[in-house]
């Protein structure tokens, strides 16, 4: 055998004992941290436990059961459901004080940073006092202090805001902007079908009065007409859109809407309009 053989041979039984080497030490080293992990979960679940903290101890003993070997993660797994059974919840709920409920709200327990809340959604809290600050999206903050017992479920905390204070501003209801919008436009093409009648009056006094073909005079007439009936049905439209806008409160539904007749009327040298209904 050649010496660079044997160089070769010796090179690769050095390196090969290298990675084993390297991959005994990683394996020891993420033993370690494991190791680590599971002592400091296990101590701090039962500390916190003894405290009264349920909900930070329960997260310590839910990562025992995972990283622990399995007589220690075992115990972790009693202290557990010896947990899950004594906290307790809160129920939240906040409304205006017309009744109306408030659509999203932050909450703030003990002093903590407040975070977005959902009405359906109960909060666990270690059995006790509790401070409870219930903030709208307008700002506004109400307080409340509850007893929550040793494995008491959804215990209703509500609160009510008054409604001059941080109310939301009217929610305007659909139909009134459509009829505004809509009797915006008629009134538009009213306006325009008026001014070309206009138009074409004086363009007639100019060339032929008195003795004007009566089709062209008609069709000013009808030009008049259906200018006034656009402008009436617009003007009819809108007023009902802005009645609509104006008489709109907080919270209330689109289920009672007025009901509007417009009606034209012909008239001596034009057209007028009728309006009526309930509202």
């Amino acid at each position: 055998m050649s010496s660079w053989s044997m160089f070769c041979g010796t090179m690769h039984r050095w390196v090969s004992i290298a990675a084993a080497a390297n991959a005994l030490l990683f394996a020891s080293i993420a033993a370690g941290e494991e190791g680590d992990a599971c002592a400091t979960a296990y101590e701090q679940g039962q500390v916190l436990t003894r405290k009264g903290a349920l909900v930070r101890g329960r997260a310590e003993l839910r990562l025992c059961t995972n990283v622990c070997p399995s007589a220690l993660a075992h115990d972790c797994e009693g202290w557990l459901a010896e947990i899950e059974r004594d906290i307790a919840s809160l129920r939240v709920s906040a409304s205006w004080s017309d009744g109306r409920p408030l659509p999203r709200m932050s909450i703030s327990i003990d002093g903590g940073p407040f975070a977005d809340a959902r009405r359906t959604e109960p909060i666990e809290v270690d059995p006790g006092r509790h401070r409870v600050v219930i903030k709208s999206e307008a700002g506004a903050l109400e307080e409340v202090v509850v007893e929550a017992p040793r494995g008491s479920r959804e215990i209703p905390v509500s609160v009510v805001f008054p409604v001059d204070v941080a109310s939301p501003p009217a929610a305007r209801p659909l139909w009134s902007r459509v009829l505004l919008g809509g009797g915006a436009a008629t009134l538009a093409v009213g306006a325009a079908l008026t001014i070309a009648g206009h138009v074409d009056r004086r363009m007639l006094e100019d060339s032929c009065a008195p003795y004007c073909d009566p089709t062209r005079v008609d069709t000013i007439r009808s030009l008049w007409w259906a200018g006034g009936i656009s402008a009436g049905v617009g003007l009819g439209l809108a007023g009902v859109g802005l009645w609509g806008h104006l008489r709109a409160e907080p919270g209330s539904s689109s289920a009672t809407q007025p009901r509007a007749l417009v009606v034209p009327l012909p008239m001596r040298g034009g057209a007028g309009l009728a309006l009526g209904g309930v509202f």
